[in-house]
């Protein structure tokens, strides 16, 4: 019975965000898509990869720019893509472009021989959508 007491509280914690429709975030944010093994790498680096959106819409932002503190920086291309092989360990990523919000990412670990997919989502600097 003790089971069944602790059960339906948790279960009632679950529902608390059940309903809530046209959340829409605001703020800048990335997920790692994917981390994938790779074979052919200098000893001891990794790939960082990715795509830079517009929050909460499909369209890309070209030319993003992405600074690795400590390694390296670099710009999207026209499609909002980049890739880039650094040394393995901890960094700082900044990720900026005019008229959208900074994304910074703290403590981002690049592991040896692995190539890491980001999705980076940058919000429009006032919180509105640009039409």
């Amino acid at each position: 019975m003790k089971n069944i007491i602790l059960f339906i509280p948790l279960f009632l914690i679950g529902l608390t965000g059940f309903g809530q429709e046209n959340d829409v975030a605001t703020e800048s944010a990335f997920t790692v898509e994917k981390e994938n093994k790779v074979k052919i790498l200098m000893p001891g680096t990794g790939t960082l990869k990715g795509t830079v959106y517009v929050l909460n819409e499909k369209n890309v932002i070209p030319l993003a720019f992405i600074d690795i503190k400590n390694g390296k920086q670099l710009q999207a291309n026209k499609d909002g893509y980049f890739e880039v092989e650094v040394d393995t360990g901890n960094y700082e990523i900044s990720i900026t472009s005019a008229g959208y919000k900074d994304l910074i990412i703290k403590d981002f670990r690049i592991k040896w021989g692995k190539e890491l997919t980001l999705k980076v989502s940058l919000a429009n600097e006032k919180g509105l959508r640009k039409n």
